[in-house]
């Protein structure tokens, strides 16, 4: 069996998997992932990080969204967090 097909199935496998999940919780399994994978390419390309002085601000129509990716992941998983403890 080929690595395409194997890797297919899994995928095909998590995707009836997560039928089983809530909302919240498909919404906390989202949230964690984003956070490894923010570590991993972080891990992965330290020299090609941007520092927010270079990239300059957002302006205009988008000023007032937050820049920072982990930081809305961060917020999203107190968000769920809080949500699960409420339940």
């Amino acid at each position: 069996m080929s690595t395409l097909s194997t890797r297919q199935q899994h995928y095909e496998e998590i995707r009836k998997l997560l039928s089983y999940l809530s909302v919240e919780e498909q919404l906390r399994l989202i949230s964690e992932i984003s956070i490894k994978l923010h570590k991993t390419i972080s891990a992965q390309s330290p020299e090609k990080k941007t520092p927010v002085a270079q990239a300059g601000s957002v302006k205009g129509k988008y000023a007032y969204v937050p820049t920072s990716s982990d930081r809305f992941a961060q917020r999203k998983q107190e968000e769920i967090d809080i949500m699960s403890s409420i339940r």
